[in-house]
């Protein structure tokens, strides 16, 4: 009897370490990191023959790579939209053994998109936006254009008869004694009537302070740009440029002489600078994008502005 009872429990004995043996391992974390996406893994022990882990991270069961303890899958293949869970487990065949770690991450789509270009487009809120986004008032529809070569970001006119509308102008005003060149401009011009959304005060430092009211792309810092920095964005066609940037053929570039893909609306118009002349304290520079060259204009005169901004961080 007694030799029955050990050969019994000598039995069970065997039995028990089989098991232990081949216990399933558990999940101890589940990590992503990367736009190209690693998805990474850590188990109690190494798996047993038959087994494996696997994630699923809106593409199906991906079967992940093993070593010792660690599991990890990288991938930039993946689904539409903006975020995404993933589900890590393990599995003998497709069957899952235990439970799941989830988790959430953000795809590559809604990283900052790779730019194509000379210059980005920026949102309503001031994030960079993918080279077709649309202009529009919704916080990420396109607003202005960052100009990636020499940092700065300029206002994109409209054509919705609101404040940035590409058919209003404005005199050349600047009350600052330090800014004007000795003659502050006039607040208002006859010219082109009406000449502005509210048809009055149509004048430029009017104008840069209802953008910054309205907080353009996120910023209340919006000014009028120098000569040197509005000639920057004369784009002649035939790529002859003069010393000053300006079109060394004005008279035969296609018109106007302006990236319209990142800035539209511009139909060809004359743009105040914020550099009063140095030779006539009632005229101020201009960018004339007709022709793509500088000129002087008399400060009364009613002409289209584009703000600008440095891209402080």
């Amino acid at each position: 009897m007694k030799n029955i009872l050990y050969a019994f429990g000598f039995a069970m004995a065997l039995i028990g370490n089989a098991q232990a043996a081949t216990a399933v391992p558990t999940l101890n974390s589940g990590s992503v990191t990367g736009t190209t996406f690693k998805f990474t893994a850590t188990l109690t022990a190494p798996l047993m023959t038959g087994y494996s882990v696997k994630v699923d991270y809106g593409k199906g069961l991906k079967t992940m790579t093993c070593s010792a303890a660690t599991c990890t899958l990288s991938t930039n293949s993946l689904p539409a939209g903006s975020n995404a869970i993933y589900k890590i487990g393990i599995y003998n065949e497709n069957v899952l053994q235990g439970s799941t770690i989830d988790g959430n991450y953000v795809i590559a789509s809604s990283a900052t998109p790779a730019l194509t270009s000379g210059y980005s487009k920026i949102s309503n809120t001031g994030t960079v936006l993918a080279d077709n986004a649309i202009l529009g008032a919704n916080s990420n529809d396109w607003a202005c254009t960052k100009d990636n070569k020499t940092g700065l970001i300029w206002e994109v006119k409209t054509s919705d008869g609101g404040l940035r509308d590409k058919d209003w102008t404005y005199s050349w005003y600047e009350p600052d004694a330090n800014k004007n060149g000795g003659f502050e401009g006039d607040a208002d011009t006859p010219y082109r009537m009406p000449n502005c959304s509210t048809a009055k005060n149509c004048n430029t430092y009017a104008y840069k302070n209802a953008v910054n009211k309205q907080g353009l792309c996120g910023a209340k810092d919006w000014r009028l740009p120098t000569y040197e920095e509005l000639v920057t964005l004369v784009s002649c066609s035939d790529g002859k440029y003069e010393a000053n940037n300006s079109c060394k053929n004005y008279d035969s570039v296609i018109r106007p002489t302006i990236d319209n893909t990142y800035f539209p609306n511009t139909a060809s118009n004359w743009f105040w600078a914020s550099t009063p002349s140095d030779k006539d304290s009632s005229y101020a520079w201009l960018v004339v994008f007709y022709y793509g060259y500088g000129d002087v204009s008399n400060k009364h005169h009613g002409d289209n502005v584009r703000l600008v901004r440095s891209n402080n961080p």
